[in-house]
């Protein structure tokens, strides 16, 4: 009897777990019946520059993005093209309200963006909307709008702590370029666990270099185009620089008629998207001569402004075309290594002046170069000397890195002071004055201490890259293709600050331990020349 009760009662626990799941089934099926975009038209209502009840008119592209649910979806765009309202703040309202699923919005920094981007876009929708103030029960909270049961988490890449823990439905990554690219594998863990067809990631960037943030998901993408049809010949056409612009205005790739500015946003109205590529990951792209606000004559300017500068050319692409670009000679090149290579191989000839840096990561990336006397006129070494790569490998333990120096007997070591800064300083203890600590500061002038450097990150990239870019150093035959890889992963960008002031950021695309081993090697040979204690003023960066 009792076994036949525990059965029945098994039985019924069963059907009653069946039908809940059914049930939750049921009603994301029916919630789902509403599409998002008659959702957004319907509660939204708008603030400047297009006030008023919600509409596709002015971004009509957005309209299958904000449809589209597939798993993963990327939208690499241009600048001030409605992704991050049409698409990114409409789905996870939608997310919230009629899948009842929580929702992760993450922005590039911890404070003051995460902040502002929640007062500034999330308020004011939730203001502006009845529908959405009698929705959401809690909104006084910066970083988490609650709406019931579900909330909505507005957080920002570098906040590490604050990502963990978070189950939700639907994550957005708005300008995924400029977060800390390791938090996006953390990130993406948050959604794991839910209810099946309930999931979803969206990646919504301005680009910035191939194989970079939003750029590496969307090379995985279908890669849609939006397609129109032409005003005067009705084939159906794209925008795409430089085909279809003309000083007179953008031209029909097709009968070569011009497109005015008025008869442009009416065409665009009928237009759709075609998907180039076969993939689960639904990628978008649109450039900013489709745009309603930025005329003929304003992207024309843009144009006329790329062919100034490196960082203003970088800037057109980027955020005018929304392309991942590298400006020609900002980055090591397969040719470049090509062109070092001479007759030797590591490890020969052993000897003579040798410094040795590594990069601390999950192993040890050691380089060791020889230096040799370099003919021109300078006072500074490092640029009277040259070097030839005499060994590229890794250890795996602070202790391996015994036997290199026994081996080796370099000068100088440079290590990096982070992530293991104990070990690392242990390490310079064992050998003091001969290995130092490196920090990656802001300083333009290398500053050295008793056993630790610190460096401007960018200028000293600049000479130690600049190196194999300009065949000022000496690989091996067997230079490791690790290490070939390791320096090409480090992209010079030029960028604008808020001020229109011209800097440069180094951008790493893939492991780039070796090109860090590099750096410090070449930092290596300055120490020597200051003797360990004083400030280089003056130095040529």
């Amino acid at each position: 009897m009792n076994n036949l009760s525990g059965q029945n009662n098994l039985s019924g626990q069963n059907k009653a777990k069946q039908a809940m799941i059914t049930a939750i089934l049921g009603g994301l099926a029916s919630r789902r019946a509403t599409k998002p975009s008659v959702w957004a038209t319907t509660y939204r209502v708008m603030g400047k520059p297009f006030p008023g009840p919600f509409t596709f008119d002015y971004h009509p592209w957005t309209e299958d993005m904000l449809d589209d649910d597939s798993e993963e979806c990327v939208g690499q765009k241009a600048a001030q093209m409605g992704f991050t309202e049409s698409v990114g703040i409409n789905r996870a309202f939608f997310t919230i309200d009629r899948l009842q699923q929580d929702v992760l919005y993450v922005l590039p920094t911890k404070t003051p963006d995460a902040t502002d981007f929640s007062s500034g876009r999330f308020d004011p929708a939730l203001e502006r909307s009845p529908y959405l103030t009698q929705l959401f029960t809690n909104v006084n909270n910066v970083s988490l709008k609650r709406a019931g049961a579900n909330s909505l988490y507005v957080r920002g890449s570098r906040a590490r702590n604050a990502l963990k823990s978070l189950p939700v439905g639907l994550i957005i990554l708005d300008e995924e370029d400029e977060f800390d690219q390791e938090a996006i594998i953390l990130v993406r863990e948050r959604i794991s666990g839910q209810v099946e067809g309930a999931r979803q990631i969206w990646h919504i960037s301005t680009p910035s270099i191939p194989g970079h943030g939003v750029n590496v998901t969307f090379e995985r993408s279908s890669k849609a185009n939006f397609f129109f049809p032409c005003p005067h010949c009705t084939r159906h056409i794209r925008l795409v620089y430089p085909d279809s612009f003309t000083e007179a205005g953008y031209i029909c790739t097709d009968c070569k008629q011009v497109i005015t500015d008025e008869e442009k946003m009416p065409a665009i109205r009928q237009g759709e998207w075609v998907h180039a590529n076969p993939s689960k990951i639904h990628g978008y792209q649109v450039n900013q001569m489709y745009s309603p606000v930025i005329s003929h004559t304003k992207f024309a300017e843009s144009v006329a402004l790329s062919q100034t500068n490196a960082a203003e050319e970088q800037e057109f692409h980027n955020s005018k075309l929304g392309e991942a670009h590298i400006v020609s000679g900002y980055n090591v090149t397969p040719n470049h290594i090509e062109a070092c290579m001479k007759p030797y191989k590591m490890r020969e000839n052993i000897g003579g002046l040798m410094t040795m840096g590594i990069d601390v990561g999950g192993q040890l990336h050691v380089e060791v170069d020889q230096w040799h006397e370099y003919k021109q006129d300078s006072i500074d070494i490092n640029d009277n000397m040259y070097p030839k790569l005499l060994f590229a490998g890794t250890a795996k333990t602070f202790e391996d890195i015994d036997n290199f120096i026994y081996l080796f007997r370099p000068a100088m070591v440079i290590i990096d002071e982070q992530p293991d800064t104990r070990a690392a300083l242990t390490l310079a203890q064992r050998y003091p004055g001969r290995v130092k600590l490196c920090h990656y500061g802001g300083q333009l002038n290398i500053t050295t201490y008793e056993d630790r450097v610190s460096v401007n990150r960018t200028a000293w990239l600049d000479r130690s890259l600049g190196r194999i870019i300009n065949q000022v150093m000496d690989l091996p035959m067997d230079t490791p293709e690790e290490w070939k890889q390791h320096t090409q992963h480090l992209v010079r960008r030029p960028m604008k600050d808020a001020n229109g002031n011209i800097f440069h950021q180094y951008v790493k695309t893939g492991d780039d331990h070796y090109a860090h081993a590099r750096n410090y090697a070449e930092i290596a040979l300055a120490c020597l020349e200051i003797g360990g204690n004083q400030p280089i003023t003056e130095r040529k960066t």
